[in-house]
């Protein structure tokens, strides 16, 4: 137990310092500067890894008239699940107060270890585009298309049903109707379910009498 707490402490340790770099980075530019803007920005700066990770997930999941679907189970975890994990280290510097307490703390972690920092953070900026990649590959094979079940109606248009009573009855062998044949299906909601007006087909029939 003590050993995976260390080990989890050390991880999380090393997160944190991953975050206070590009701060202290951003903070120590901007005190020779003096520019308020660009303070207020720092912590933007500093997450920029998870709004890669952020903006690929939902990039992965936009559809076609650019919303995001989640149509089974498998999208939604992978999505709700890198969010979630973004949301969370994108946290981290929220809770940067004293400014020159970290500087001075990566200033010093610099020079023990530079090279062992520089790998961690283009090792995690590895493991941040490989998450996009790998998303956006395997997002699209986790998609089904939604199929109706045996029990599930599928509506018809009572314009397509006309044509087929109009079809079966007159017993054309075209497949594509005639333009006659046409007009009377696309006749206002007066015409009938074969093609003729009630009006008419009520003179008629008084007529014959």
């Amino acid at each position: 137990m003590k050993n995976k707490r260390n080990i989890l402490g050390r991880f999380f340790r090393m997160l944190v310092m991953l975050h206070k770099i590009p701060y202290a980075h951003f903070t120590e530019w901007n005190n020779k500067r003096k520019r308020k803007a660009f303070a207020a920005g720092i912590y933007f700066l500093s997450i920029l890894p998870e709004y890669v990770l952020l903006a690929g997930t939902f990039l992965a999941a936009r559809g076609q008239d650019g919303y995001v679907h989640l149509v089974n189970v498998p999208q939604k975890i992978v999505v709700y699940g890198l969010a979630g994990l973004a949301v969370l280290l994108s946290a981290i510097p929220l809770g940067f107060f004293d400014d020159k307490k970290i500087c001075k703390e990566v200033r010093q972690e610099l020079r023990k270890r530079p090279r062992y920092w520089k790998r961690a953070l283009a090792v995690y900026w590895a493991v941040i585009v490989a998450m996009v990649v790998a998303v956006n590959v395997t997002f699209p094979a986790i998609s089904e298309k939604t199929i109706p079940t045996e029990n599930e109606q599928v509506e018809v248009s009572q314009r397509y049903k006309d044509y087929l009573s109009l079809h079966f009855w007159v017993g054309a062998r075209q497949e594509v109707p005639s333009e006659a044949l046409q007009r009377l299906i696309n006749q206002d909601s007066l015409t009938s379910r074969y093609g003729q007006q009630r009006a008419i087909w009520a003179e008629s029939s008084v007529s014959s009498y």
